[in-house]
């Protein structure tokens, strides 16, 4: 997952990859993004995810950053599973970014690419 995270143009990983958790965050292909603003859209993903009923993805705080946590430990995961759980990140993180007016308070992005 970490390979598929890496090459990812809106993904990118947080830590290294210890024994079976990979942690990372999307980042809506945006170098310069407010670390506030990709808090709020890491921390929404998951719960959009749930909500869609598609997958369980937890997130975290580290080094005061939030980001997504995928524990792999089911010898059935295959590499079909970890694309379709990176494409379903992609597309509810590429969706919050979109709808980013609902919930983000632009005043924070001005200059920096959100506005």
């Amino acid at each position: 997952m970490a390979a598929k995270i890496a090459a990812h143009p809106r993904l990118e990983l947080a830590a290294p990859v210890a024994l079976s958790i990979v942690t990372f965050r999307f980042n809506a292909g945006l170098a310069d993004a407010p670390q506030s603003y990709l808090d709020g859209l890491n921390g929404r993903i998951p719960k959009l995810l749930r909500e869609q009923g598609e997958m369980y993805l937890g997130a975290l705080q580290l080094a005061c950053r939030t980001v997504l946590r995928v524990c792999l430990i089911n010898h059935r995961v295959t590499d079909e599973h970890i694309l379709r759980w990176v494409a379903l990140i992609d597309e509810a993180g590429s969706r919050l970014h979109a709808t980013r007016k609902q919930w983000w308070d632009e005043g924070e992005g001005v200059g920096r690419g959100l506005s």
